[in-house]
């Protein structure tokens, strides 16, 4: 029901209510019920629930403060939440099983049909109510009880009836419970760990499996040291994690809040005391130490108040080095592994690493590291920008429910600070339509200045920031606009050859330019500007006969970021045209790259080009001879006679080019999805647009791109231009799907990259 909650909450507005009485009142029994929002069309399985004084809509409960029924056949519900939201409907009855529900913005009404029931919910029996949650579970932070006993819900400390109980898309429990006049509306939902999660009003609760043993229970967690604000200690039911470890319980025996543990890793062995003096302290004697007191920590660690003056790590790109991450995500909610995205330097395209997540929530994975690198943390329920430092190990935790964000290692400051800011308030601008440049400029100057006050004013609630944080905090704010600013060349109203104003670009090289984020990996959004700055910088400032090494010097004196822009240029020649550089040429070029790092990368994509015409092309049968149809001059009979063929099948047509690097970026995810379709009814065919035939044959031994099931076409120019005239192809890649009896019937498909949604799609058009 999430649209037509947004449709509605967009509308609340705060009512001086002082008028309406303020006892709740019953609503009329004719209104009981579900009500299902636009029948007719697909936003028929949205609807709200009404009840005797309340209004479920989205998973949010409204009450039902006051009721106006007027002459004319209205009837008006007051509702509010415990937010002190309010919102009114506006009802029109129409007949017995329809009415109009009118919203305050006085827009065309809702049309609505009743239902006695929610017509997309299976009710079961009531002597089925006990087979759903059977015996005793509990939540971990407020210890409460979940349990179905004798008919009636424990929960929340209370005893709920229950109206009615039922499965929705076999995937969730629906239920409506009241307690003394109070309704609630929950969601049951089974997870991958053995936990139930509980949500009501949009807010969701993990109940574990309660053992016979609960007294245990008391003592799990994450307990942190507050003289060093370290996450020391994990307690959870099948393992404890401490030193960036998990270690197995060879005893844990807790009663009433006091015991012993004996962790086991490998072959060391861990003996604690434990004594716990109050719902957030834990008393721990580790062997024979001194007792050392622990808080119970919360969705973060508290800030730090210790100075830190560590600087983030820097290589000079003299190697590659790796990151070490082990973790721990608990009350997990999907099978999908965990995912640490970046952004390749070389190949200016997002690059994910992947860890497989075990059946109770925990993974290891390694990341190979240039220098010290801005990343993004990926989970179901998790989006985090972090930062990984060469050789460093650490251990994330995060609750998928709770958000709690955790960090243990010798390196873990700057995680745990950076999972406690909130970036929001420093990211996420567009550019306005038709703006000129100077005003553009002056809008990101005050956008720049406003993001350096929200950190300055969120650092000083902070009682000592680290230096990393500080700096890396800087970049962030100072790149996000910057690459905005480089940007505005490409807006579709500008001509790409335009000067910029004199003004424009010396804010841009003397405030952004000017102090490179060092090691430049540490921010992302540094590449995009340099190569936005470049761009301009050649096509505006210096001869297009200028070599890139004299281009890059009059830009700058950076080393780094000298040998970086000669390297991807290269790189980016390498790549478009498939072949190996000539040896003199090469010679040159690479002579004048010093860092070993960028060095090594070219030599190695010099090699491998070199090297790939030597390598045999498998399943030749996909590359097709089109000599023979250099004569064609009607579009439509060349594109019968290329489908022919394979009529009976669905076709996923892809217009692309060598020299297209969106298009070879979508490439690599095609193998994946070619194989789920291997004997099946589904045909990959490919549109070659101005490529030459060695770099087009690279790039499909590149990319495996042969097959049964895959057809490579690269027809000549005359003819392949009158089918991407034919079909409006102004773009590349273009995509389009061709049914069973060979009609075009979508030019924008899924692309490779959206590989779940990919394969859904193309398993769809097999059923039809």
């Amino acid at each position: 029901m999430k649209h037509c909650f947004v449709v509605c909450m967009a509308l609340v507005f705060v009512m001086n209510l002082s008028a309406c009485a303020s006892v709740p009142k019953e609503v009329p029994p004719q209104l009981h019920g579900y009500w299902q929002f636009k029948p007719d069309n697909q936003s028929g399985l949205f609807g709200m629930q009404v009840g005797p004084n309340y209004v479920e809509i989205n998973n949010h409960m409204m009450t039902v403060d006051s009721i106006n029924q007027s002459e004319n056949e209205y009837t008006i519900l007051y509702l509010s939440n415990k937010k002190g939201e309010h919102l009114y409907f506006k009802i029109k009855q129409q007949a017995n099983d329809s009415a109009l529900f009118y919203t305050p913005d006085g827009k065309q009404p809702w049309r609505c049909k009743h239902f006695d029931r929610n017509p997309n919910i299976d009710y079961l029996p009531v002597s089925d109510y006990s087979k759903v949650i059977v015996g005793k579970w509990f939540d971990n932070n407020s210890r409460k009880t979940l349990a179905i006993e004798k008919g009636k819900l424990l929960y929340d400390d209370k005893r709920w009836d229950i109206n009615w109980l039922g499965a929705s898309m076999k995937q969730e429990y629906h239920a409506l419970i009241e307690n003394k006049g109070e309704y609630r509306l929950i969601i049951l939902v089974k997870q991958a760990n053995n936990s139930w999660n509980l949500t009501f009003d949009n807010n969701s609760t993990a109940f574990l499996p309660m053992s016979d043993d609960v007294d245990k229970y008391a003592v799990f967690g994450n307990w942190y040291e507050p003289s060093k604000n370290e996450w020391t200690y994990g307690f959870f039911e099948q393992f404890a994690i401490y030193d960036g470890k998990f270690w197995t319980y060879k005893e844990l025996t807790i009663k009433k809040n006091k015991g012993t543990a004996t962790l086991q890793n490998g072959d060391e062995t861990l003996q604690l005391t434990l004594t716990k003096t109050d719902d957030s302290t834990l008393l721990i004697v580790s062997g024979k130490q001194n007792a050392i007191t622990y808080k119970l920590a919360g969705r973060t660690l508290p800030h730090y108040k210790t100075a830190d003056a560590t600087r983030f790590a820097d290589n000079h790109f003299a190697r590659v080095d790796t990151a070490y991450i082990t973790g721990y995500i608990r009350n997990r909610k999907s099978a999908k592994p965990f995912e640490i995205s970046l952004h390749g330097m070389f190949t200016d395209e997002d690059v994910s690493y992947y860890g497989d997540v075990d059946s109770i929530g925990r993974f290891q994975m390694k990341v190979p590291l240039y220098n010290s690198l801005m990343v993004s943390l990926v989970s179901l329920q998790m989006y985090q920008t972090d930062v990984l430092e060469p050789n460093e190990h650490y251990f994330l935790f995060y609750d998928e429910n709770t958000k709690q964000t955790l960090y243990m290692g010798k390196n873990a400051r700057i995680h745990n600070e950076l999972a406690a800011f909130d970036f929001s308030g420093i990211r996420g601008y567009s550019i306005p339509a038709g703006i000129k440049p100077l005003d553009f400029l002056a809008m990101r100057q005050q956008q720049y200045k406003i993001a350096k006050e929200y950190t300055n004013d969120i650092m000083k609630q902070m009682p000592n920031p680290s230096e990393k944080l500080r700096y890396f905090l800087a970049n962030y704010a100072k790149y996000n606009i910057a690459q905005d600013l480089m940007q505005f060349q490409y807006k579709s109203y500008r001509n790409t050859t335009e000067k910029l104003p004199d003004e424009y670009m010396d804010y841009v090289r003397d405030t952004m330019l000017a102090n490179p984020v060092a090691p430049i990996t540490l921010n992302s959004d540094f590449f995009i500007f340099m190569r936005d700055f470049m761009w301009y910088f050649k096509n505006q400032k210096v001869s297009l006969s200028l070599s890139a090494d004299e281009v890059i010097n009059a830009v700058t004196s950076d080393k780094i970021i000298h040998d970086y822009y000669l390297a991807s240029e290269l790189y980016k020649t390498l790549d478009n045209e498939r072949k190996p550089l000539e040896n003199e040429l090469f010679n040159k070029m690479i002579s004048r790259i010093k860092t070993p790092l960028f060095r090594d990368k070219i030599l190695a994509t010099q090699k491998f080009y070199t090297e790939l015409p030597g390598k045999s092309l498998e399943y030749t049968e996909s590359l097709k001879n089109t000599d023979h149809l250099k004569e064609a001059k009607d579009a439509d009979a060349l594109w019968k006679e290329l489908i022919s063929p394979y009529k009976g099948k669905i076709i996923y047509a892809d217009f692309w080019g060598t020299w297209c690097g969106p298009c070879k970026m979508q490439m690599k995810y095609v193998a994946d999805i070619k194989k789920q379709f291997i004997g099946k009814d589904v045909i990959f065919m490919y549109f070659a647009n101005n490529s030459p035939e060695e770099g087009w044959k690279n790039v499909i031994k590149s990319y495996s791109l042969t097959g049964e099931n895959i057809v490579q076409y690269r027809l000549p120019d005359q003819q392949q231009s009158m089918l991407e005239r034919r079909f409006g192809v102004n773009s590349y890649p273009t995509y389009l799907l061709i049914d069973r009896d060979g009609n075009v019937v979508d030019t924008n498909p899924p692309r490779p990259s959206q590989q779940e949604q990919t394969v859904d799609y193309l398993n769809s058009w097999l059923l039809k």
